[in-house]
């Protein structure tokens, strides 16, 4: 099964805390996106082209203190 786990930059951001204690293994890697739209995606669109069977994007919604998942996501 092939993974991949993905998360914004930043220096005071949940989501790169979350990516710098995962380790990579063999089939499971890790992106680092930039925080730019047209650049993340450009990210994204790359790293899909390698067919991961599940990909798991980690990011922070403004303006709430809940817990958010979405099953899809949009380009």
């Amino acid at each position: 099964m092939k993974i991949l786990v993905a998360g914004f930059k930043g220096n005071d951001n949940s989501a790169k805390i979350l990516l710098d204690n995962i380790k990579e293994k063999n089939n499971q890697h890790i992106l680092y996106l930039e925080n730019d739209f047209e650049v993340s995606s450009n990210q994204i669109e790359e790293k899909m082209l390698q067919n991961y069977d599940y990909v798991l994007i980690f990011g922070q919604k403004p303006n709430t203190k809940n817990i958010c998942l979405e099953n899809n996501a949009v380009l």
